[in-house]
Formats: structure tokens, C-alpha cells, sequence
């Protein structure tokens, strides 16, 4: 018995472990690091257009909300054009487009793809801001002088570089971001230390002869947008307040310029880091995060264009009213590359952007044609040193020495073959044939991305085939693990057989790993090939204890009707993939699921539990029309507090109708709650209205608030409900941590909560009926001797689905405005905590569910759980194997940000259901476990 659980709950804790670091197996695949070591050669462009570089991020603008005319339709009196000044710098002055963010659509992956050119691998965003600088190249570092303003977060990252004192930077902290004060401050607050800096030159050469000097960047990050988005969403007037200052301080800072310098050699570049979605928050690929606006005017840029044929607009500039001038869209990356051209610094030397307006057919934002040239041809040099070392590196590091032989060969080669095509372009641009020059770089670049990819894609192929090889042999084990008889005759220890393949599982992962130390792969690599290594030799040694009389009998016997529930199961997971692009299909699931019972329980038994079968139905269906409901719902505190009401309405059902051997204990937890409870309401609405109102909330109330938050989730904990009382502990599992949905709900999330609790719980009690129903009237031999029971199976899936519909039910309800209620800045790892925790607390209440629904019908502790984690895995295959890096920007973001989500789940699924059974260790198992305590027929032994 105690074998059989710790096995499972190993299997439990393996399955956290692997899903939760493959992760980010989907970045080492298809988006791995640009970055590598070596002596980079230095390229940059001789007499350069401008002198000096203004640089202007407009940190969570959207390219949309900036350009469209009329773009905040429901607001009372909002101008026809929100940004006025860089409308008339596009319709008359500059050029235009939009720039395709990387994922994720995070500031410091978008900072570092503008001012490096490079998309920085994922393990960039784990690290903070503040005292993680870059280690890569970027354009302040080879600036003669940077002087930077905005958010300390940012600057912080981008200020370190080899010359100590070449960036400035001046920072406002976060305690400026307070929710309470006007965002746009923290813009004109920028604004007015650019303008201390040129009033304080006037009495200090020094400063004056630094601010003078060529090849100087200036960069403004203005942060007031992403702050009023987070808070207020990118469609209120606090968002528009924003661009319009936005816009303000671009208009004075070129005059600015032009009243210090007076020489017109000023060059400005306008652009975001990422967009802001409709609800607030930002990091998948979805246009609103991935669009940005790119504008480029000054010295060296040129003016606007008439459109092309084919046009280079779409549907999403057509509402702009800019369709008569050429929309030159641009990759992140490739800002970098335009910043560098245009004031002739040396280009960062992991850059992977590309020049744009290479192509003859497609101008880009350079003024002259010789500079686009032989800027291009720098860009093209750039990329060739990167191709060189990296070949170079993966040839001298491999292996095997005909292979490092053969390599070699193969770089030279090219390399001489390149050299020869960069002489061929240098001697077109002498000779003034700058088309045939232009046509030429072009093709180099591709080809040198080309085969700068191919080096990508040759490890892509190896982590690729780690990574199926890792979720096929996760499935296989727990498929012998939990549903396979093992033998009652052959030994299961470990013999000549096993030990033979735990030495070929040591070989191949000693190989793996000396063959990446030989590569100097990332550290991911090495942890990535232990699980598919461990899983298949626990796979085969298991499968060969495995009774195989008794599986060949029973799969014999019905192989049809194998096959069909085979098939059926499959189909279901593939659906459940759909369903992150078609959110009708959790409530189409919800509906099925409400009505399976009808269909599945005899007519006897309908009618001796129509109560608690009527009391599913209604639940689920209620349950199935919150994913229809869309995930951009405006606040409204009178549902919040409906939700809460509606959590204190199911606690006063429980306490009456759960059987407590302790009045008081009964009497003691339902003060502590509804008090809690209680007041978490109220102080909400006081904050809430608060701060609807613009005013200061007062700092009592936020500690009363917080009091109530913390108390109420710990109480469970701290009161607890004896082991011998599941449903009692369920209960107060349910009550305690749903103050999350009282503080942190924008509307309907409580009310969503409630109803899915309510569903899980009623589910598990009609899997319950059902199960001791058919333990009453039919005769089974023994359940230690059963293959697959299919029933098992399918409670498996049904898991799986109220695991998606836990995140996707509420609206995938990452609202970063309610957070603001208990804290006043954007404190974003604090932030990032709370909303964590609103989104596990449905898992913990499902965990208990079933692990309740595991005890009722008397199976060992967390078969569901390990079961359902070993077929969640088909759907993950397929989100990974769904997803590539030659698709478009929208679908690159749509399927890595499924893969990450559906992974997650997992790991948020499996650790609360650990919890769930741990919080519920010591109940009664089998069908007397009942929360009324009415004992019903023993179900079948729990540790078979």
C-alpha cells in the first residue's frame, strides 16, 4: 500500500518537475540565443546622415490607438486624431510603419530587440530588472555618449558598458508609478529633466563640448502609458490622456533640439517596446501586444511616400486614414540596425535586424540611396562575422573529427565566396550602380540569415527529437504505471534485463551530454535530456513486469471496443487543443458533461439520486456560460460583491448540511470566515469607489484591507477541519482563499468561482453514485486483476477539462487593475504573486475534489491525478509540435503562448492536486466517505 502511493506521488512530483522546466524547451527549439562568445570585428558606416540620435520609446503604446482616426469612440469629446503632432510628422515629414514585436511582448525582451537587435533567450525574462544588466552588445555601448531618461528599471539594464560614464541616465523609482497619481507625471517628468540637462550646458562647457559631440544618442522612456493601460486599460481617457501628452513632449523635444543645436542634424526615431491588450496586460502575440509604431523623421530619413501597388496597407490600417502613403513594416530587431545607420555607430555585434528598404521595390526610411547601400552593406557584414564565428565555434567544438574537418572546409569556403561578393558590391556602389549593389546585399543577407538559421536548426533537430522522445516516454510511463496489470508471478525487482537498461539509458545520456559540453550549449540543454532518458528506462523496465497474459486476454476480448475509446480519447485531447483557439468549446464540454449522466445511469438510479443529478445539471450549465461571456468585461463592484455573496451563501448550505463532531468547531470557523469575508467586502467597495473616483485611498483601509486577505487565506490552514471531515476541510478550502476573488475580481470571476467549485464537487459526487452503483449490482473478480478500466479513463479527461476551463471559465482573468486595490505602484513581481494566486485557488479546491472523488471510489491516493497528467501530454505534443518560427508574427505568438499556457496548467494542475491530496490525508476511503456521513456500500479496496 505504501509503495503503491509514494510511487504515485513520485510520479506526481516527477511530472511537476519535467513539465514545469520544459517550459521553456519551445525557446531553446525554435528561438534560441543570437548571443555568442568570440572577437567580433567592428562595422559601422562612414559619414553617417545625422549627427546625433533622439530615440523615443512610448513604453505599452499601440499602433492602432496612436494612428487610427476616432480611436476612442465611447469617450465623451475625444479629439478626432489623439496624437496630432506625429500625424503631421507621418503625413508631411517622415516615414511610417509598424514594428513587429518578438515574444514575449515584455519591456526588457523589447529594449533589448531595439538597442542590441537581438531577442534575447527567454531565461532574460526570469531575471528582474533592477541589477540585471544585459550582457550583450547595444547601440549606447558604442554611442560616444548616451543620456538617458525614464523609468530606473529600464535604464538600469542598458547603462552598464565598457567606458564607465559614456551612458547617463536619470530615473524616476517606482514608488512614483502609485496608481493615485497621474501617469502622464512620470512622462513630463522626463520631459522636464531633458530640459534641466540642456539649461545646466549652458553654464558647463564640459557638458556642453559631450552634448556636442557626434554619434550621440538620446533616449527618452516614457513610461506614463504602460502604467494608465495596466491600470485603466488601453480604452479609457487616462490611456488617451496618454498619448496626447506623449505627443506633447515629442513636439517639445524636437523644438528643444532645434533652439539648442540650431543645425538641423538631429535625427528622431519614435517606436513602443510592445502594445497593450484590451484587458490590460501584455507578453503573448497578439496584435494589440505585437504591433507598434515605428515613425522616423529628421536628418537622413525621408519624407513620406505615395502608397505602393499592391498596397502596403491591410484591414488593420485601413481605419488610420494613412492609406495613401507607404506603411513600411519592420521587425523589432531590424530598429536597431536604422538607429546605428543613421548616426554611423558601430552596430551591435550579436544584431540579427536587417536594414530595411533593401529590397528596390520596398523603399525604406533612409533619404539617400547610396547611404541605404552601404548601410546595408555594414548590416551585411555584421551578419557574416556573426556566421563565421558561430560556424566556426560549432566546428572546432564538435565531436567528431571528420566532421570538424569537413566544417572547416565548408567555412572557408564561404567565407572566401563572401569576401568575393562583398568586393563584387563595394565595386557596384564606386560605380554608382547602386540598384544592381542594392539587389545584391539583399541576397547576401538572406543567405547569411540562412545559414545562420541552419546552424539553429541543426541543434533544433536535437532538442526537438529530446523533446518528443521526453513526452512519448512520460505517456508510456504512466500508462504502465497506472492502468497496466503488473504480474503476481514474476519478480519486479530489478534484474539482469533492468540492469542492462538502466546502462544503455547512462550511455546515451553520458553521450548527450559530452556531445553539448563539446558545443557549449545552454544549460537547458543538459537538464532536457536526463527526462527522456529516465522515462523510457523506467517505461521498458516496467513494461516488462507487466502480466501480459492478462492484457493480451482482455485486449482480445473487446480490441473493437478498445480501439473506438482509444480514438475517442485521442480526438478529445485534439479538441481540447481547439478550444485555446475556440473558447465555445469548454462550454459545449460543460454542457456534454451536464448531460452524460442521463445517458450513462440507469433509470433506477436517476430516480433515487434525481436531487443530487438535478443539482449537477444546473450547476455545470451555469458553469458553461462564463467562457462565452468574453474576456474584457468592465468593473462593476456590485458583481464582485455578487460573487461574494453568493461564496458566503454556499458556505451557510455547507455548514448546515456537512456533519461536524465539534458544534464549536462548526460554530468557531464559520465566524472566522464570514467575518473575514465580510469585511473583505466592504473595504473593497470603499477602495474600489475610491479609486474609480480618482481619489487617494486612504492607507487604513488598505491595511484592513490586506488583513482580511491574508487572515482569510490562511485560515484554512490555521483552523483546521479534522482529516476525518473531507468535505468540511473542502469547504473551508473554498471559503478561506476565495477573499482572492472578493479583492482581486473585476466582475464576474467570484460568481465563476463559486459556480465551478460547485461543479467539481457535484462531479465527483455523480462519479461517486455511479461508481458504487455498479459496485451494488454487478459482480467483478478481482479489481488487483484488472487491465484498463476505461470509466477511469475517462474521469482522466473530464480532469483535464476542468483544468482548462479553471484558467479559460473566468475569462482568463489577468487584470492587472484590481490588483491596484491592495497595492498603490507597479510593483510587478508583487503583482505578478497575487495574480498567480487568484488563478490557482480554483485548483486547489478542484485538487480536493478529487482527491475526495479518488477516496469515494476507494482507488489509490492521486491515480487521477498521475493518470490524467500522463494523457494531458498529447495535447502539449501537439502544441509544441504546432509551433514554428517561419509563421507569421500573429501565429508564432498564438501557438507559443498556448504551448507555455498549456504546460503551465499543468504544473499548476498537478501541484494543487498534490496539495489537494496531502490536505486531505487520513479521510475515510471508499463510499462511506460521504458528507452527510451516510454510509453506502464499501467500495473496492483502496490499494489494489
Amino acid at each position: 500500500m505504501a509503495h503503491s502511493t509514494l510511487d504515485r506521488l513520485w510520479l506526481v512530483s516527477v511530472a511537476i518537475v519535467f513539465h514545469f522546466l520544459y517550459i521553456t524547451i519551445v525557446f531553446d527549439c525554435h528561438f534560441p540565443s543570437t548571443i555568442s562568445s568570440g572577437e567580433y570585428p567592428q562595422h559601422a558606416l562612414q559619414n553617417p546622415p545625422a549627427k546625433r540620435l533622439v530615440l523615443v520609446v512610448a513604453d505599452g503604446l499601440r499602433a492602432d490607438l496612436l494612428f487610427a482616426k476616432s480611436a476612442f469612440p465611447t469617450l465623451p469629446q475625444a479629439p478626432h486624431l489623439v496624437a496630432p503632432y506625429l500625424r503631421s510628422v507621418v503625413e508631411h515629414r517622415g516615414a511610417f510603419g509598424i514594428s513587429h514585436t518578438g515574444i514575449p511582448t515584455e519591456s526588457r525582451h523589447g529594449h533589448a530587440a531595439i538597442l542590441a537587435g537581438l531577442y534575447e533567450d527567454v531565461s532574460g525574462m526570469t531575471k528582474g530588472w533592477n541589477g540585471e544588466p544585459v550582457n550583450f552588445d547595444t547601440v549606447f555601448n558604442q554611442s560616444t555618449s548616451t543620456f538617458a531618461f525614464g523609468s530606473s528599471d529600464i535604464l538600469s539594464m542598458f547603462a552598464h558598458t565598457e567606458s564607465p560614464g559614456k551612458v547617463g541616465t536619470w530615473g524616476y523609482s517606482e514608488i512614483q508609478t502609485d496608481s493615485e497619481r497621474d501617469a502622464t507625471a512620470l512622462d513630463t517628468w522626463v520631459m522636464d529633466h531633458l530640459r534641466n540637462l540642456f539649461q545646466n550646458a549652458t553654464t558647463n562647457s564640459t557638458l556642453d563640448a559631450r552634448l556636442r559631440r557626434d554619434k550621440t544618442f538620446f533616449f527618452l522612456h516614457l513610461g506614463g502609458l504602460d502604467t494608465a493601460g495596466h491600470f485603466h486599460r488601453p480604452h479609457s481617457k487616462e490611456y488617451m490622456r496618454g498619448i496626447q501628452v506623449v505627443d506633447d513632449i515629442v513636439e517639445q523635444t524636437e523644438q528643444l533640439f532645434n533652439e539648442f543645436y540650431a543645425d538641423s542634424e538631429s535625427a528622431f526615431v519614435f517606436t513602443a517596446d510592445h502594445g497593450m491588450s484590451r484587458i490590460g496586460t501584455h507578453g503573448d502575440g497578439h496584435p494589440d501586444n505585437a504591433y507598434t509604431p515605428l515613425i522616423a523623421w529628421g536628418k537622413g530619413v525621408r519624407g513620406p511616400l505615395p502608397d505602393s501597388t499592391p498596397s502596403s496597407h491591410d484591414a488593420y490600417s485601413e481605419p488610420w486614414g494613412l492609406s495613401h502613403l507607404l506603411r513600411v513594416d519592420v521587425a523589432q530587431v531590424d530598429v536597431c540596425v536604422l538607429l546605428a545607420s543613421l548616426v554611423g555607430v558601430n552596430m551591435p555585434v550579436n544584431s540579427v535586424g536587417v536594414l530595411p528598404g533593401l529590397e528596390p521595390a520596398k523603399p525604406g526610411y533612409l533619404r539617400d540611396e547610396e547611404t541605404q547601400v552601404r548601410a546595408g552593406l555594414v548590416n551585411a557584414k555584421v551578419l557574416l562575422e556573426q556566421y563565421r564565428i558561430r560556424h566556426l565555434d560549432s566546428a572546432t567544438s564538435s565531436i567528431f573529427n571528420e566532421q570538424y574537418f569537413s566544417t572547416v572546409k565548408r567555412v572557408q569556403d564561404r567565407g572566401a565566396a563572401s569576401d568575393s561578393e562583398l568586393s563584387v558590391i563595394q565595386e557596384l556602389i564606386a560605380e554608382n550602380m547602386l540598384l544592381e549593389a542594392r539587389l545584391r546585399t539583399k541576397r547576401f543577407i538572406e543567405n547569411t540569415l540562412d545559414s545562420l538559421q541552419h546552424l539553429q536548426r541543426y541543434e533544433q533537430l536535437t532538442i526537438r527529437g529530446i523533446a518528443i522522445a521526453a513526452y512519448l516516454g512520460w505517456m508510456g510511463l504512466v500508462l504502465v504505471s497506472t492502468l497496466l496489470p503488473p504480474s503476481s508471478t514474476r519478480p519486479t525487482h530489478i534484474g539482469s534485463q533492468n540492469y542492462l537498461i538502466h546502462v544503455l539509458a547512462i550511455v546515451i545520456l553520458v553521450f548527450l551530454w559530452a556531445r553539448f559540453a563539446a558545443q557549449r550549449v545552454p544549460t537547458s540543454y543538459y537538464y532536457h535530456a536526463i527526462f527522456p532518458c529516465y522515462f523510457w528506462d523506467q517505461t521498458v523496465s516496467r513494461a516488462l513486469a507487466i502480466d501480459l497474459p492478462i492484457l493480451v486476454n482482455e485486449l482480445s476480448s473487446a480490441w473493437i471496443c478498445t480501439l473506438f475509446r482509444t480514438v475517442v480519447t485521442l480526438v478529445a485531447m485534439q479538441v481540447m487543443v481547439r478550444g485555446y483557439k475556440y473558447p465555445g468549446i469548454w462550454s459545449a464540454f460543460l454542457v456534454a458533461s451536464a448531460m452524460w449522466p442521463l445517458f450513462r445511469w440507469s433509470r433506477e438510479l436517476i430516480l433515487r439520486r434525481r436531487r443530487l443529478l438535478s443539482a449537477s445539471i444546473t450547476c455545470t450549465l451555469v458553469t458553461a456560460v462564463f467562457p462565452l461571456l468574453g474576456n474584457h468585461p468592465e468593473e462593476s463592484l456590485a458583481t464582485i460583491s455578487m460573487g461574494g455573496v453568493a461564496m458566503f451563501a454556499v458556505g451557510v448550505a455547507g455548514y448546515y448540511t456537512i456533519e461536524y463532531r465539534d458544534p464549536q468547531e462548526r460554530a468557531r470557523f464559520r465566524t472566522v470566515t464570514a467575518l473575514l469575508l465580510g469585511l473583505g467586502m466592504i473595504f473593497m467597495n470603499f477602495v474600489g469607489r475610491t479609486l474609480s473616483a480618482r481619489n487617494p485611498v486612504p492607507r487604513a483601509f488598505r491595511f484592513i484591507g490586506w488583513g482580511t486577505f491574508v487572515l482569510a487565506t490562511i485560515t484554512p490552514f490555521v483552523l483546521r477541519v479534522p482529516s476525518s471531515n473531507p468535505h468540511g476541510r473542502l469547504l473551508s478550502f473554498f471559503l478561506g482563499p476565495g477573499i482572492v476573488f472578493v479583492w482581486l475580481s473585476i466582475r464576474t470571476e467570484g460568481l465563476f468561482y463559486t459556480a465551478y467549485s460547485l461543479t467539481v464537487y457535484l462531479w465527483a459526487e455523480v462519479e461517486a453514485a455511479l461508481r458504487s452503483h455498479e459496485q451494488n449490482t454487478a459482480t467483478r473478480g478481482p479489481a488487483s486483476r484488472s487491465c484498463i478500466r476505461w470509466d477511469d479513463v475517462r474521469i482522466a479527461v473530464f480532469f483535464l477539462y476542468f483544468v482548462q476551463i479553471a484558467f479559460f471559465g473566468a475569462g482568463n482573468a489577468f487584470y492587472l487593475a484590481p490588483v491596484y486595490r491592495l497595492v498603490p505602484t507597479f510593483n510587478i513581481r508583487l503583482m505578478t504573486r497575487l495574480l498567480l494566486l487568484k488563478t490557482a485557488t480554483p485548483y486547489v479546491v478542484f485538487g480536493i475534489a478529487l482527491s475526495i472523488l479518488n477516496a469515494r471510489l476507494g482507488l489509490p491516493r492521486f491515480r487521477f491525478l498521475a493518470l490524467a497528467l500522463g494523457i494531458a501530454d498529447v495535447a502539449t505534443l501537439s502544441f509544441f509540435l504546432d509551433v514554428s518560427n517561419t509563421a507569421s508574427w500573429q501565429e508564432i505568438g498564438r501557438t507559443v503562448s498556448a504551448f507555455c499556457i498549456s504546460s503551465s496548467l499543468l504544473v499548476c494542475a498537478a501541484g494543487t492536486g498534490a496539495i489537494g491530496e496531502l490536505v486531505t490525508a487520513g479521510q475515510p476511503r471508499g463510499s462511506t466517505n460521504h458528507p452527510s456521513g451516510e454510509g453506502e456500500h464499501q467500495g473496492r479496496n483502496a490499494e489494489h
